[in-house]
């Protein structure tokens, strides 16, 4: 054997291996799983506690709360404010349950016109664990005799249960509650059922 003084080449560094894509980060990078969010346990901690915001509680005068519109129809669910929305024909809350006009709350909205469409979707983000004597409560107000109004709750995507929601009209809002009567995570999703010539709801 030598001594050889030529340079070696430079390798690349090796390819970083793989890892699982993280379900939920927190504000300090902290990776959780799913079964970590919305458990009712501030897994990220600190004063804001970011995998328990979207979690069902919600006035939606902030954001949506992690409500997504899945209608994929002539109708959908947007955020307004009700002095920004107005039909002629119908009678809506002037102002949130609370009398205020500065609040956000969810509304089906007309995208187009005529047929008879799909029902329009607004469902929950994935609300991890839950007791048999837990409630869900929220108000609601339907303006509309020719639209139907359903709360759904879903686990693994499935229908566990259905509520059909009392057309009561008018320009007051009024207050629904329904026993969950399930353990382990679920979606809360509602449903606004169109009839043959509505136009609002």
């Amino acid at each position: 054997c030598r001594t050889d003084e030529t340079e070696l080449p430079t390798l690349a560094p090796p390819t970083p291996t793989p890892t699982a894509p993280c379900y939920f980060r927190c504000a300090d990078g902290l990776c959780l799983e799913q079964s970590q969010v919305c458990n009712f346990n501030p897994d990220c901690g600190g004063d804001l506690p970011l995998d328990e915001i979207d979690c069902g509680r919600c006035d939606f005068e902030q954001s949506s709360c992690g409500w997504t519109d899945n209608s994929g129809s002539l109708y959908g669910w947007e955020r307004k404010r009700p002095v920004d929305f107005s039909e002629p024909s119908f009678t809506y809350p002037p102002m949130d349950r609370q009398n205020k006009t500065d609040k956000y709350y969810m509304i089906a909205d007309v995208q187009s016109s005529g047929g008879n469409p799909d029902p329009a979707l607004l469902i929950s983000p994935l609300i991890g664990g839950s007791a048999a004597s837990c409630k869900i409560q929220f108000w609601h107000s339907i303006v509309d005799e020719m639209t139907e109004l359903n709360f759904v709750i879903l686990q693994d995507g499935q229908v566990v249960k259905i509520k059909s929601i009392d057309n009561r009209g008018g320009s007051q809002w009024f207050k629904s509650t329904f026993s969950l009567n399930l353990v382990g995570s679920y979606q809360l999703e509602l449903q606004a059922v169109y009839k043959e010539g509505t136009e609002n709801i």
